[in-house]
Parts: structure tokens; sequence; C-alpha cells
């Protein structure tokens, strides 16, 4: 069970949503307005405002040339194809607004020995460490571990603002984002990716550093997809971010990968949920409504979204529709997902916990106005939660 924290302690929400609400089918306008657009806007808004610099790219760290003149003679088999800086005028808009941190470079304010322990910024990314089943949060201050006992961190003590993040093994972790200098004074600026093999107490370099700077990051085998926050490009690799190939455009706010296909994947767009069955070259939009900001697609082939003002959202068909199912009352930042485990009886008639159908447990980022972010868990597959939320620095 989570650890309570501070003055906001634990929440239930076992009220939210009572049952599914099939009404959400394919049930919005074509233009994507009304309830769910403006809170994905609201949402994004708010992200952008978390950022303490401007965002017009790593003045006095890079040039300002266009991304595609900065890139160095590579071979094809590390690039494998050109970078392209071009945005549309839509893209470029939610790309502008999706840059959920400091887009410049940062030095930390505090030592390594000086950071809190038991805080964190706006939070990046979440993962399960599959070798002991502890939840990493990736933040803007470092990357933490929370268990049971409560939080720790920053792991290896520091301070690396891990823009994206995802757990692709045990002990694995692939990241991007912008170093700690006073620790790591050898790692680029952006990180483009970089690789833990030890569970985040040492990261190394494994391709396009100094060049890109992934917000988003997804990884189903040796299949690795990033969103670069430099170029507004989608990126994806089939060897582990070794080499890489610009795919598309798409302007995505977070990505899922198919758990059976990685060559199929969904982003999150102002637009709405899109779809892509080619590796992201090509993109449709899968339902102009509901509008998740963030997606998770489970090992078992369920997807999950929640929408910019907490309503939780599952579907059993890729998207096509969606039933509200639960709400995690605040904004999402991240999610991800562990294999199912046992679902508590609902009823006095229903089996045994032990006969009883397994259930996803989900682990959303929570943002509210005024509030330290703080971590959602569900047991019952996104029908009710239970919040860990840190105590003040």
């Amino acid at each position: 069970m989570w650890a309570s924290g501070g003055h906001h302690g634990r929440r239930q929400w076992s009220h939210a949503l009572p049952g599914p609400q099939a009404g959400l089918r394919q049930s919005a306008a074509p233009d994507g307005g009304g309830r769910g657009s403006s809170a994905l806007s609201r949402h994004l808004l708010s992200h952008s405002a978390d950022c303490e610099h401007t965002l017009g790219g790593y003045a006095g760290a890079m040039p300002s040339r266009r991304f595609s003149d900065r890139l160095p003679a590579v071979s094809p088999s590390f690039m494998k194809q050109p970078l392209r800086p071009a945005l549309g005028a839509a893209t470029a808009a939610l790309a502008a607004l999706s840059l959920t941190g400091c887009m410049t470079p940062q030095e930390p304010t505090l030592g390594p020995a000086e950071a809190p322990s038991s805080t964190w910024g706006h939070i990046h990314g979440l993962g399960v460490d599959p070798a002991d089943g502890v939840l990493y949060v990736a933040a803007h201050d470092g990357l933490y571990r929370s268990t049971p006992d409560g939080v720790e961190g920053p792991v290896g003590q520091r301070r690396q603002d891990t823009m994206g993040f995802t757990i692709t093994g045990p002990g694995t972790f692939l990241g991007s984002g912008h170093p700690d200098t006073a620790v790591d004074p050898d790692l680029p600026n952006p990180l483009g990716l970089v690789v833990s093999r030890d569970s985040g107490q040492s990261w190394e370099q494994t391709s396009l550093g100094g060049q890109v700077d992934f917000h988003v990051l997804r990884a189903r085998g040796d299949t690795v997809y990033g969103w670069d926050s430099v170029s507004g490009q989608l990126l994806a690799s089939d060897d582990a971010g070794h080499s890489w190939q610009a795919r598309s455009d798409v302007a995505a706010r977070d990505l899922a990968i198919d758990p059976y296909d990685p060559a199929t994947v969904v982003a999150t767009t102002a637009e709405g949920l899109q779809r892509s069955a080619d590796g992201g070259r090509t993109w449709s939009v899968v339902a102009p409504s509901p509008l998740p900001v963030v997606v998770e697609w489970t090992d078992g082939g369920d997807l999950y979204g929640v929408e910019g003002d907490g309503a939780v959202l599952h579907s059993t068909d890729a998207g096509s529709s969606w039933d509200r199912i639960g709400d995690i009352g605040g904004s999402p930042e991240a999610i991800t997902s562990q294999s199912p485990v046992p679902a508590a009886p609902t009823a006095a008639d229903a089996p045994s916990a032990d006969e009883a159908p397994t259930a996803t447990v989900l682990h959303v980022a929570v943002a509210r106005e005024g509030e330290h972010p703080s971590i959602a868990t569900s047991r019952d597959g996104g029908r009710t939660f239970s919040e860990q939320a840190l105590p003040d620095a």
C-alpha cells in the first residue's frame, strides 16, 4: 500500500464514476471541441507555464540554426534518414504547448548533497522496474523510487532532468533530457538517448547526444519511439536506440505501442487520438473524442487513457471506442501499468480473491494547482484510486 505523506495524505475516489458510459463513443463534433478539448488545452497550457525558461531553443549552448543544419555528417547506420525541421501550423502549436519542462539547459541550483530527498518538481514519466516491482518517477529534478515506505531519491544523488523516460527490462532504463553537470560533466546537453543498466544509478550515452531532446519515449522489445521537442518529429529505432529514422511530424503529447505489434502505435494529439499501423510513418484520427492526454497500452492489450480533467478511460479496441470508468481528481502528467493482480470482489456473491478475475494496476502522476504532484494508484483496472502525496519541501 502507498504510504501517506504530508498534509495531503491519502485520497480515495471510489465515487468517481460508477460504471461505463457508452455515450463517449464517437460522440464529439469533428473539430474536437467541447469538454475534452478544453480540458486538454488547459492541461497543455498549465504544463507550458511550469517551465521557468523560454522555449526559444538552446540559447548559449547550441547555435540558433535549423535543426537539420546542426546534425553532423553521420553514416546511414547511425541516422537512417535526415531529421526534417518543418512543422505544420497546427502541429507546431501543440508542440510548443506540450514542452512539459524546460527546453533550455539548466544548471542545478543545488549540489547533490544539498538536494532534498522527499520532493520532486513536475513529473515527466513513470515506470515499474520488473527487477523488484518498484515504481520509478522521472521528475524535473531527478529520478525517484516510490516504495511502500515512502519516496527515495534522487537516485544516484543525480539532479538529471529526465524529460523522456521508459523502462525496457530489469534494471534497464532509457532516458532523455538534460544532465546534472555537477555529477555527469561529460554527458552532452541535450542528452539525446541515454541508457542506465543499474536502475538509474548511472547513465551512459547511446545516440544523438547534443542533438535530440525526447520528451516522450516508449519501447517494446528493440523497437523504440521518441518524440523530439527540438525538431517536432517522431523518431523510431529498431535496434534499441542505436540508430534512428525520422518517421513523421505528428505532434504527440504521449505515445503507446501495441503489445502484439510494435508497428502499431497511438498518439494523443490536439485533433484526437491518432493511430499508425506502419511504425509512425502515417497517421489517422481514430476518434475526435474523447481527448486523452496520456495513454498506456498494457501487456494484456487493454488501452487506458486519462483526459486533462482527470477522467479515466478504457478501450478494448485500440481506441476506436472508450468507456469512462473512473477519475484521478486532477490533471495527469504521466501513466504506467503493472501486470494484473487478483481483483477484489465487488459483491457478496462474488468469487473469492483467489478465484476473482485479474485487474490491471495503474499508476498516474497527478497535478493540481497549488499542490505538489502526487501518484494515484488503482488496483482495480482504473475504477478507484488511492493516492500517495508528498510532504512540503
